[in-house]
């Protein structure tokens, strides 16, 4: 008989966690890994609902609504926009290294703990596949910015333009 199975033939399950216990009434879509990771709301007195109600309300206190998640969106590709000139910077940083290097250098590349050996022509190529696709990444993430402000505009217009309806049918009504 698995643990689900057990607990859901006990009605209440009872748990010590941080010197703070708190009961929990087993319904039958629940399983063991939801119901590890409720908090207590109150005390041990309060039953099952009260804790599955006020862990709904937080659950919909964390929905973002649509401004913010465009704003979380700008920001998150502000972001991946910074990391992705660092590592532009650092590349452009090593090309520029293995080009005042000579031809009979030796040149070691670090994978893991281990340096190991590798061809001049065979680093530089692999340097400047990267700088390609970061540049291309690059280019990517600024067309999605610009489609997103392009968006912006538009749902910004239509918005103007159905206020000003609006106010013309309450214009038109009130004569």
């Amino acid at each position: 008989m698995t643990k689900v199975a057990k607990l859901r033939k006990t009605p209440i399950y009872k748990k010590k966690v941080k010197h703070i216990t708190f009961v929990r009434c087993i319904c039958r879509t629940l399983t063991i890994r939801s119901i590890r990771y409720l908090r207590p709301v109150c005390d041990s007195k309060t039953n099952w609902h009260t804790q599955k109600n006020s862990v709904k309300i937080q659950h919909n206190r964390k929905k973002p609504g649509i401004a913010q998640n465009t704003k979380f969106n700008r920001e998150r590709n502000m972001v991946n926009r910074q990391q992705l000139e660092g590592q532009l910077t650092e590349n452009n940083l090593v090309k520029t290294e293995l080009d005042l290097l000579d031809d009979d250098a030796t040149v070691y590349k670090l994978i893991g703990p281990v340096l190991v050996k590798q061809d001049l022509t065979e680093a530089r190529q692999n340097v400047d596949k990267r700088i390609d696709y970061i540049n291309t990444e690059i280019k990517r993430l600024e067309e999605t910015m610009a489609d997103a402000v392009k968006k912006q505009e538009e749902q910004k217009e239509l918005l103007i333009k159905m206020q000003n309806s609006m106010k013309e049918m309450m214009s038109s009504t009130h004569k």
